[in-house]
């Protein structure tokens, strides 16, 4: 009888663990395709772009390493707050007013970060900061709340929908930023993270000289071969290959500070080329 009893037991040890790594896994799915679609969405919108060009599938094709990273903060930051120290002598009533507060600054934060398309410094660092945060309030709200106060759930549901909505914000501008960058600067490399562990780099946006079968409607002077048009990139007037489909490349044009989104057919395309300097 004891030994079915502690066979029982482990049985049921394991299922608990299978069941904690299965939804471990679907909480790393979900915040990794979040991160990747959010940033996408930003970048290409900040660039004059339809965001409906990046799907779920390009976003990850494109920046899988946003999807690592942030997956990897998030999941440690939700796993800090289970096991973060909790005071049991705290009462609930005064603990939920703190949780409260922190939920309602949450939320301040992410919808100021969606109505406003561009942010300060000052609010992009403390979306970024909530972002931290956020995940670690689900578990930590969970293990101060006692079970016999009635409102624990909604707190602690409310907390899984304030992060999730953090993060998104949070990534969305991120990839705005980004999408700033890449207009502007002429650099082939971000200058603080040209190496290591950078997850997003200038040179992931090549500066491009273009040949194609058809005239564009480009600023940079073309030069005719025969039926061929070759357009090159200066320093004063450059394109930049943003993404591409299956039909189309997105390219960016900075005339002198002008900066003109298009998509080129890439039937029309025979040669692009991809400068590591420009003059």
């Amino acid at each position: 009888m004891e030994e079915k009893t502690q066979t029982e037991k482990q049985k049921a040890d394991v299922g608990q663990i299978a069941a904690a790594i299965g939804a471990f896994s679907a909480i790393a799915l979900f915040v990794a395709a979040d991160s990747t679609f959010s940033f996408a969405r930003g970048l290409i919108g900040s660039l004059g772009f339809p965001a409906q060009i990046m799907t779920l599938k390009t976003s990850v094709d494109f920046f899988p390493g946003i999807g690592y990273q942030n997956t990897f903060v998030f999941l440690v930051s939700l796993v800090a707050g289970f096991l973060f120290p909790v005071k049991h002598a705290t009462r609930d009533h005064t603990i939920s007013k703190v949780f409260l507060v922190a939920l309602v600054l949450l939320l301040v934060l992410s919808l100021t970060g969606t109505i406003w398309d561009r942010v300060w410094p000052s609010l992009s660092g403390l979306l970024v900061t909530a972002d931290i945060l956020a995940p670690l309030l689900v578990g930590y709200s969970y293990r101060s709340l006692s079970h016999e106060f009635k409102h624990k759930v909604l707190y602690v549901g409310a907390f899984v929908l304030a992060a999730s909505q953090v993060h998104e914000t949070a990534l969305y501008q991120h990839g705005r930023e980004t999408g700033s960058e890449i207009a502007t600067r002429v650099e082939p490399q971000f200058p603080r993270a040209q190496r290591g562990l950078a997850v997003v780099k200038m040179s992931d946006f090549p500066i491009i000289t273009l040949t194609s079968k058809e005239k564009l409607q480009l600023s940079p002077k073309a030069v005719q071969d025969g039926l061929l048009y070759t357009y090159s990139s200066n320093r004063t007037c450059f394109l930049r290959l943003v993404a591409y489909d299956d039909s189309n490349y997105y390219i960016i044009e900075n005339n002198g500070g002008i900066v003109r989104p298009m998509a080129i057919r890439k039937e029309t395309v025979t040669q692009m080329s991809f400068l590591e300097k420009v003059n």
